[in-house]
């Protein structure tokens, strides 16, 4: 376990000091169809209903130290236009918390979107304005230069060597995206591409440093599709990618409707993997069920990695939960007035 600690400390002291040289600085959920802000800034009021929130909980690696939290939570509401067109608006915030170091990211991003039909397509547009804020703390860290070789341990008295840093630093960050759905007899197909980071903003610890981080794409599609008027299936791909780093999801779930006098509106199960292809890095699982408007997942990450050494196929816990209101539009409005 003293082994596993010492490489987690390096790795998060690597993800601290050196943040605009990595290439794969975003959170990810494994359960990514259930935190539609997070995915693309067009999924913004892009449901039906009146309004949406939704949560999310990560726990990753506590099985080598202190573990990785990631918190998320958003509310976005659709609004009507003419001829078949809305707009969306919506709020979401992220924490983050990374190993020893206590990194943590808090975001805050304000939601835009218009949608419009044209000729069956449904086509979408949407952008994130928000502020970022990244604090760490450098005083539970030991360093390579602090092994004290008279002791066999490390000695935080002892110099590191290194140069001038600060604790926290904070930046604007803008995110853009379009989507894109069309109903093919019983199946509707949803696709959506999107950009993370187009202003490329300066992130660093390092004073004399200059970073950036790198323009951000990801791509996710899904269908739900019924097989009865009970049973459905729904298969989820999400692809992530930037400078020399990338990230595949492959997953599905099949669920069952229940009746609508059944308290329960619905269950489901489903699996899948993550894979950079030349790896795998984990096989999930994952649960759900809805009732009364709310839709409740709980799922694991099993690392399969070469990793798995030290995890012992340990990965994630994740929690989602969305609520989604709706409200019945009124067949006819009448407009009570005096008689004469």
């Amino acid at each position: 376990m003293r082994k596993n600690q010492i490489y987690l400390t390096i790795l998060v002291l690597l993800s601290v000091m050196c943040t605009g040289k990595l290439y794969a600085q975003d959170i990810h959920f494994s359960q990514f169809e259930k935190s539609p802000l997070h995915i693309n800034p067009a999924y913004t009021g892009m449901f039906e209903g009146n309004w949406r929130f939704a949560n999310n909980y990560r726990n990753q690696w506590s099985a080598v130290g202190i573990p990785y939290k990631t918190i998320s939570a958003g509310v976005d509401k659709p609004f009507p236009l003419v001829n078949g067109q809305h707009i969306g608006a919506g709020i979401y915030f992220v924490n983050d918390q990374s190993g020893a170091a206590v990194l943590t990211s808090n975001k805050v991003y304000i939601s835009a979107s218009y949608h419009t039909d044209i000729s069956g397509h449904k086509l979408g547009a949407g952008i994130q304005a928000g502020y970022v804020l990244n604090t760490f703390s450098m005083d539970p860290l030991t360093l390579p230069g602090q092994y004290n070789p008279n002791t066999g341990y490390f000695d935080s008295d002892m110099p590191n060597y290194l140069e001038v840093w600060d604790e926290n630093i904070n930046y604007p960050d803008i995110n853009l995206g379009v989507s894109w759905s069309k109903q093919f007899g019983e199946i509707t197909p949803v696709a959506g591409l999107s950009a993370y980071h187009i202003n490329n903003p300066s992130v660093t610890f390092l004073r004399d440093d200059e970073a950036s981080l790198p323009l951000r794409f990801a791509f996710n599609a899904y269908s739900t599709i019924n097989l009865t008027e009970q049973w459905y299936v729904r298969p989820d791909v999400f692809t992530s990618f930037t400078t020399k780093a990338s990230n595949y999801l492959v997953s599905g779930v099949a669920g069952y409707n229940f009746p609508i006098e059944f308290i329960l509106d619905k269950v489901y199960a489903g699996a899948g993997l993550r894979t950079q292809f030349h790896s795998t890095d984990a096989a999930i699982v994952k649960f759900g069920v809805g009732i009364m408007g709310f839709d409740l997942g709980i799922s694991y990450d099993m690392n399969i990695s070469a990793l798995h050494k030290a995890t012992n196929f340990k990965g994630a816990f994740e929690l989602s939960l969305i609520y989604t209101n709706f409200v019945g539009d009124l067949d006819r409005i009448a407009i009570p007035c005096d008689r004469y």
